[in-house]
């Protein structure tokens, strides 16, 4: 069986696959799967013609959802960690009372922060549920790459909270980062896995 290719599809002897344009990894997690066959010849059906292009979801959209969620879970996980680290790394004058001494680089959360820390919570959590809604709804390869790039940037961003702890605080960041290197490896598998 050999196969030729296409512009954006690669054809089988019986069979048409749509490529995804970015990378398997975004095509699988993101894009719901559509198998498209061709019916060139034997039994195609009362409802379809010899030769027509028709398709079948090769998962439902059930698996679809559930890939997606395994895809957000490292993102989720390490948001919490970021915002948990960010509001334990404040001074003791922030906690009585002197918001002024709010303490982060974000240039986006630290207006939130410096008002109060239940604003600066509801601001994540309203973030949070905007990004999750994105990524479980918009089904666009570039939707898997976005929660990679939160979940590396809330890796990096929460090991910036042990790392200014001297040399104890560096190995803390390596095991933290490491931490959430595995937890994203084995969720992304998961999520693949499940597309």
């Amino acid at each position: 069986m050999s196969a030729t290719l296409t512009g954006e599809f690669i054809q089988k002897p019986e069979r048409t696959f749509q490529m995804s344009k970015i990378g398997n990894l975004c095509g699988l997690i993101v894009c719901p799967r559509t198998v498209v066959k061709r019916t060139e010849g034997g039994n195609v059906g009362k409802n379809h013609k010899r030769g027509e292009l028709h398709s079948t979801f090769a998962a439902s959209f059930g698996d679809d959802m559930r890939a997606r969620l395994w895809l957000l879970l490292p993102t989720v996980c390490l948001y919490a960690g970021d915002l948990a680290l960010t509001l334990a790394g404040q001074p003791e004058a922030y906690w009585v009372g002197d918001y002024s001494t709010a303490e982060e680089y974000n240039p986006v959360a630290y207006p939130l922060l410096v008002r109060h820390p239940a604003l600066f919570l509801a601001g994540a959590i309203v973030w949070l549920a905007v990004f999750a809604t994105v990524v479980l709804c918009w089904h666009h390869p570039l939707a898997a790459w976005l929660a990679i790039g939160v979940a590396l940037g809330s890796a990096l961003g929460g090991s910036t909270w042990f790392a200014r702890h001297g040399t104890m605080g560096w190995l803390l960041a390596v095991v933290y980062l490491s931490a959430a290197a595995f937890l994203s490896r084995a969720c992304w598998r998961r999520a693949i896995a499940s597309a």
